[in-house]
């Protein structure tokens, strides 16, 4: 009798300094990418599926190119500023999405279901994502990582240069998540 195989990885509590703006002009916002200097690290089509929450936010990401997902509770006020974030990870394998996903929107029902396109690029300790957000349109978001070595004031100094080389100045900050953007958007149709 083969013994079944269960796998749950936890990671947190983890910390990154993040920013969201709205983008006119993809072409240019990926020239500056490149004059940064920064790594593709690929393509991605996540799933979001949110999960109503006292506090916080509590979602489930799932990539088609993936053999897991990954649940992540995060803290972060709503700042067109850049602002900390804290999060937890729990990734979870495939064979287990179906049933932790059902029992999550028994339990917490789902709010909303953000899909998007992010092409992920790579700066040191920032992450850079180009986001195409299905219903809303594109957005680059930042997230310099506060990890082991990367104290915060180090990891603050490597955002503003990232914010700074990006132009992110003269762009339009966006304070809320993709799921506030889109239960906003959907609720001013239906009013």
């Amino acid at each position: 009798m083969m013994a079944r195989q269960r796998q749950i990885i936890i990671y947190g509590p983890m910390k990154n300094i993040e920013i969201k703006v709205r983008v006119s002009d993809r072409a240019k916002m990926l020239q500056y990418i490149m004059q940064l200097g920064a790594e593709s690290k690929g393509v991605l089509r996540q799933t979001d599926t949110y999960f109503n929450v006292p506090s916080g936010r509590l979602k489930m990401r799932e990539e088609r190119s993936r053999d897991f997902a990954d649940i992540i509770f995060y803290n972060r006020p709503n700042k067109k500023t850049s602002r900390l974030s804290e999060y937890d990870i729990i990734e979870i394998q495939k064979s287990g999405i179906k049933g932790i996903k059902k029992l999550l929107s028994n339990a917490l029902s789902s709010s909303v279901i953000v899909k998007k396109v992010r092409r992920l690029y790579m700066y040191q300790h920032t992450r850079v994502h180009l986001d195409h957000v299905n219903g809303l349109g594109d957005f680059l978001e930042l997230e310099t990582v506060v990890k082991g070595s990367q104290k915060m004031i180090d990891a603050l100094k490597e955002h503003r240069r990232v914010v700074r080389a990006l132009g992110l100045e003269s762009c339009e900050k966006i304070p809320f998540s993709y799921s506030d953007l889109l239960l906003r958007k959907h609720k001013v149709t239906k009013g």
